[in-house]
């Protein structure tokens, strides 16, 4: 389960952190490189190993 600022890798947009749900999967999220950015639509992992804090 992902929760609002989880460590994340979009294959597109670097690494990041989750910020607010915006349904069917997808996250409005802060990337280091391009700053605030829709997760892409194929999906992102979670970098955390349990998925908690």
């Amino acid at each position: 389960m992902n929760w609002p600022l989880d460590k994340i890798h979009d294959p597109l947009s670097s690494y990041g952190r989750l910020l607010i749900p915006l349904g069917r999967g997808r996250w409005l999220a802060w990337f280091r490189r391009y700053g605030f950015c829709r997760t892409d639509k194929i999906g992102f992992h979670n970098c955390t190993r349990s998925g908690v804090h």
